[in-house]
Parts: C-alpha cells; structure tokens; sequence
C-alpha cells in the first residue's frame, strides 16, 4: 500500500465521525426549526418572522447544533502514526483543535461536504466551516464556546503555527466567528499522505536523505558529548532540537544537521540563505518551510546567512532565525547570529562553538569520504591520508570534494597522485586573486647550491613533513602559544635560486607555491596596509599553499625611530606582519637581496635563515652544464669549464644567457655556439651597467674533440 493510499484509509476514519456528528447536526437543526428547515427552497436567503422568534428564545452563545458526544463506539480510533495524529502532537493542539482540522480537510476531499456546510450555516454562499460552524457542532454550552474561540486567536497554534487561514468574506472588519477556515495545502498534502514538496521551496531548499551517524562526526569528543545529550533531551521531552553553530565554513555545521536529521528520523533540509528571496516573500517562504519541516519531521540546516550578496544579509540571518524558531521545527543555525540574541528568540537554543579542523578530524573524514566513493582504506596507505590531512589544511566540506576524485584513478598510485593534485586545486581558490600562482615542477636535482644550502633546505622539508607527529604527538603544541607554523628567509644577492629554491621546496611537499607582491598591498593610507596583509593571510590559511614575498626588505626592512605619525604607522605596519607571519602555520619563505636591512628581532622569530651565496667557480661550472635543454644542439666549442672560468655570473644570468644565445642561432646555423654565447655574455653585463671589450671576453680556445656537453 502506498503512503497516499495508507493516508487516504486514516483520513476515512475521521471523515466517517465527521458524518455521524453531521447527521446529528442536521436533525438538531431541523428540531430547532420545527420541522420546517426542508421544506423551504428560500431557507439561508432571508430571514423569516419564525426564524427571529426563534433566535430571541435562544440562549446568547448556545451552540445550535450540540447533540452530546457522538458514539463511535464501533469504529476504530486514529492510530499514534497518523498524520493528524502527529499534527496534533507536534503543533501542541487540543482534540477540540484537531476536529476542527478534520472539518476544514472535509471540503478537501469530498464536494458534498460543501453542500452540507452551506445547509448547516442557513447561508447557500459558505461551503467551507467557519468559526461559528466548528463552535457549533463541537461546543457542550455557551461558556464552552466561548472558551473554545481561543483556538482561533493570531497566537494560538493553529493560526500562528500557519496550519489554518482565517478567510473573512466580509471584510477584515467582519466577525471572527464568520470567518471560513482554510487549511494550509502543505497541511492537506501531509493529512493525505502526499510526498510532494511546495514548489516555492524549490529555490533555496533541498530535501536530502541523512545517512552520517553521530558517531562518524568528525569533531571533538566534548562536542559530540553536548550533540548527543541534546537529541536525548529533546526525544524525551518530545521538544524541538535548537542549534546555533559558530565556526568558519566547513568546521561541520551541516555534518552535525545531517546527524541529527538521522537521529530524530526525520530528512535533512538544507537552506541556502544567500539565494533565498527577499521581503515579503522571503517571510511567507520561511514560515512554509518551518510549517514543512514540522510536518515531515525534518531538522533545517540553515546557512548563507553571512553571504556578501545583496544588501541587509544580517537582518536577513536575524529574521530567518526568528521565523524558523517560531515553528516547532528542528532548527540547525550556521554562524551569523549571536548567542544572546538566539536565546532570547528561543530560551533552549544550544550554542556550540566549532573551530577549523584538527589533524585528527582532518585524517578521519579522508577516510571516512574515500570509504564514501568507494576507494577503501586499504587501497590507500595510512601515509596517504596522514600526508593528505597534514600537509592541507583543508575544511570539511573541501576534503568531501577533494575526496570525490579517488574513484578516477585505477591504482594506488594514480589514486594518490590525484588527490593531491585535486587538494591542492581545491585549496587555492582563495588565493588565486590575491597572488601569483607558480605551479612548482622543478625538483631537488634541479639546484645548484652549497652543500649546507641545500641540507638547509631538506631540513625545511622535513620540518613540514613531521609537523604533525612533533606538534600533536609529541605534545610540542602545548608549548607554543604561536610560531607552530614553517617560516624561512632566504637571502643573497639576485639570480642566486631563491625563487627556484620556493618552487623546490613546493614541489617536494606537494603544494602549490604563491608569489606575493608586496608592492600591491603596501598603502599610503593608514591601515589599508593591514587589511591587505590580513586578506592574504587569511586566504593563505585556507589556500594549504607555500608564499614566498619576493623582494621583501621592500617592507622588512629596519623597524625605523619614530621622528613623526608616518614612521609610527610603519612600524604598526611591520609588527602586524611579524605577528601574523607567527600565527600563519604553514610555509612563509621571505627572499630578500639585502639581508643587512632586517630587523634582529624579526630574525630571530624565523625559523630558518638559509643564506644563497653567489655562485663561486665551481658551482657556476655545472649551472652552465645543466642550463642547456636536452633537445638544444650544442657546438662542440662550448666549455662550461671555460665558461665559469671566465665569467661571474649567478645563476639567473647564466639561465638569462643560455635563452639569449639560443635566440641568436641563425635558421642556417646548426647548433648553438660559443660566439652566440660571448653575444649574449656581452649583453647580459651590459643590462648590469657593465660594457665588455673583445680583450675582457677573452679569446675561446678550440674545444674540439671534448665531450658534448649534457
């Protein structure tokens, strides 16, 4: 049996006293007018002598049509599953309000209840119950009914709950009791078991099916602990859930909505704010969803209310909150409001306070999102997932869109391959706009450096690499307040590798290298500086990418003697920097050419100061063997041991020479020379303020007969 059918079986069993108390009605109704109420055709289109005697002999407030309870001995009662009967359990509402509600689905179902209505109201033109009617057919006396008009107040459950609308035919200034009662579709759609959701939700709501536990959130103990403590409250006291979550996006705000939707059995409604209309018609869409989800038992997750979109997105969160809590409906609110204020809308709100991930729940929701798309545990080595969850600082919702790409790949390479590549595409947006994007591909062997450079640098890599275990597992975070983070400063004079040495390192740790141009964020106005700075930081932080602030004693310098406001506010402008690079935790590599220009207090705070020397004769004898592609043909004339010989070059003006001379070639010459060479050579110190004569070249010894150059 479908639901509709099994909804159209219990609605019978209310209809059915519905037409017993009617009959009864009917035949009081013809008692109390002689007999005479079948006979008259005009009867309801005017108002007879009999019929004013009759009405002054009444009783003032008597129910006309009360004939004692009706017996229903024989038939079977609304089970506790029952549409109407959770209706009633859920708005609060009285066995007098759930008749009511029967009498106002009547017209719904069945047409002749129209024709009955309108003979039982002596009024051909009121085919829906009204207030009067409903008082009528179910009140003992006039003190009963008068009591019972309550029911039909603005603030009582089935007005403000939005279950009924009070229809007045004759103006808003016409009597209460003569208005219709009009039932919500939403409510006729649940009474009648439909499945459908209203269409006007469709905009901004999406319906989905829980399926994460409790147990599988990927939070703190403690906050799992308050989680499961409210759902037991609210199951025993039969009260709403009310959570107000504060935290950056993806910290597991609608992880713990879509674990609380499993637990109270309900579906998981999410609620995108920032999409939701404005106005009018964005109070009449939240009071439907609030009446929907009561129906359907759903819990609301509601987030989007901080977006920038669109003016007054604050007051927009506000009156969300307001509405939604004004229904019974489970209520998950993400950020934007403030406890206080969340309080006073509903004194049972329970505000939990949700930070960025930790390794811990980093690692367990990579596994628990690769298990989700079918890439098992196993398949994926324990290393992976540390690597992945240590090395990207990732939120959660960030780690399930990383996480869908496991599934591409057939092996476990593949498989690992891919995900860093997609974790560090889904980290970087934040970024993108405020930095240049390197993408790193030279390696290790790519470098030409000092022996105790390059130990330096491998030194960095492993500081990333081991972060985790020395920090968290070996308790080292307790005793740092900050500086948990991997900074550098690289210094030596231009075209000593420093920027090659950022994409190394890059490389080696599988993230994405950013140049930071601090010629762009440094402002003459005070505190746009600042602002800047923090963008950049606050990206970074969620961008898991290495910056490296190029050219940086351009702000780095030293902190100068305050002689006016100008010097006070510079030096504001480096104490933020050096307080923020503490607090960034991942990678912040400062180049600068003038290492003599920084601050000894900044220094110290680093925690590496790798020095690039500019290249002696030895080192300049392989970046000459290596600066040349392997498809570039060579002249057996070229000698890269005459070539660090003679010329003092770093290693930037040799990449800068190699291109230039391999530009120089002529489309009928076959191969790069040591004439193109010297060409170039000439022009490169000519770029450095120094002009070569033939006799500073020196005269190229003939190298035929040596090895072709690699």
């Amino acid at each position: 049996m479908t639901p509709r059918e099994r909804g159209g079986g219990r609605v019978s069993v209310a209809l059915r006293r519905l037409d017993r108390l009617i009959a009864s009605a009917v035949r009081a109704a013809r008692r109390g007018q002689g007999g005479a109420a079948g006979g008259d055709p005009y009867r309801g289109l005017y108002v007879g002598d009999v019929e004013v005697d009759r009405l002054l002999a009444s009783e003032p407030g008597a129910p006309r049509l009360w004939v004692g309870e009706v017996d229903v001995a024989g038939e079977a009662p609304l089970p506790a599953g029952d549409p109407a009967r959770r209706l009633q359990r859920m708005f609060r509402l009285s066995d007098f309000e759930l008749d009511a509600v029967v009498l106002a689905l009547a017209v719904e179902i069945d047409l002749k209840y129209q024709r009955l209505f309108a003979w039982l109201q002596d009024d051909a033109s009121r085919r829906r119950p009204t207030v009067g009617l409903v008082l009528d057919l179910l009140c003992r006396s006039a003190a009963d009914r008068l009591e019972r008009l309550r029911a039909f107040a603005d603030d009582a459950p089935l007005v403000a709950g939005g279950l009924v609308q009070l229809v007045a035919e004759e103006g808003p200034a016409g009597p209460r009791i003569g208005r219709a009662i009009r039932l919500d579709e939403t409510v006729v759609r649940h009474l009648l078991g439909h499945q459908a959701v209203d269409a006007r939700l469709a905009g901004f709501c999406s319906w989905q099916v829980p399926a994460l536990g409790m147990e599988r959130l990927p939070l703190p103990a403690v906050v799992v602990g308050r989680l499961e403590r409210a759902l037991r409250d609210s199951r025993r006291s039969e009260a709403r859930l009310a959570l107000l979550l504060d935290g950056p996006a993806g910290s597991g705000q609608r992880e713990i909505a879509e674990a609380a939707a499993l637990a109270v059995g309900g579906p998981l409604v999410v609620v995108d704010l920032s999409r939701a209309p404005r106005g009018e018609p964005a109070e009449a869409a939240l009071r439907l969803l609030g009446l929907e989800a009561s129906l359907r038992g759903a819990v609301v997750f509601v987030h989007g209310g901080d977006d920038p979109a669109g003016d007054g997105a604050a007051t927009v969160s506000l009156r969300a909150l307001e509405l939604l809590l004004a229904s019974p409906a489970h209520v998950v609110f993400a950020g934007g409001i403030r406890e206080a204020t969340a309080r006073a809308l509903a004194p049972e709100v329970l505000a939990i306070e949700l930070g960025e991930p930790d390794f811990q729940a980093r690692r367990a929701w990579w596994i628990d999102r690769l298990g989700a798309v079918g890439a098992a545990v196993g398949s994926v080595r324990s290393v992976d997932v540390d690597a992945l969850a240590g090395r990207f600082r990732l939120n959660l919702d960030a780690i399930a869109e990383a996480a869908g790409a496991a599934g591409a790949a057939p092996s476990t390479a593949d498989r690992t391959a891919i995900l860093m590549a997609r974790a560090r595409a889904v980290s970087s947006r934040h970024l993108d706009v405020l930095a240049h994007a390197i993408e790193p591909v030279r390696t290790f062997d790519d470098l030409v450096l000092p022996g105790a450079t390059l130990a330096q640098l491998r030194e960095l890599c492993d500081r990333v690499v081991r972060r985790t275990r020395v920090l968290g597992g070996w308790g080292f975070s307790r005793k740092l307040s900050a500086g948990t983070g991997t900074n550098a400063l690289f210094t030596g004079p231009p075209g000593t590798g420093k920027t090659l040495a950022a994409e190394v390192i890059a490389h080696a740790l599988g993230l994405k290298l950013y140049r930071i141009d601090l010629a762009t964020l440094v402002s003459k106005y005070i505190g746009d500086t600042e602002k800047n700075l923090s963008r950049v930081f606050e990206s970074a932080e969620r961008s898991n990418a290495v910056l490296l602030f190029d050219e940086a004693d351009a702000l780095f310098g030293k902190r100068s003697a305050v002689h006016d406001a100008h010097d006070r506010y510079a030096n504001i402008e480096i104490s933020y920097l050096l307080q923020r690079m503490e607090q960034y935790e991942g990678v912040a590599i400062l180049a600068t050419n003038l290492a003599q220009n920084m601050d000894e207090a900044f220094v110290r705070r680093l925690a590496f100061v790798i020095s690039f020397p500019f290249p002696g004769e030895e080192l300049r004898r392989p970046l000459w063997a290596r600066v040349w592609p392997r498809e570039t043909p060579l002249g057996a004339d070229l000698d890269p041991a005459w070539l660090a010989h003679r010329f003092k070059l770093s290693g930037g003006s040799i990449k800068n020479v190699a291109l230039a001379a391999a530009h120089l070639v002529g489309d009928d010459e076959p191969a790069v020379t040591l004439d193109h060479v010297l060409r170039a050579v000439r022009r490169e110190f000519q770029k450095m303020g120094k002009a070569l004569s033939d006799a500073e070249l020196g005269r190229a010894p003939r190298a035929l007969g040596l090895e072709a150059v690699p």
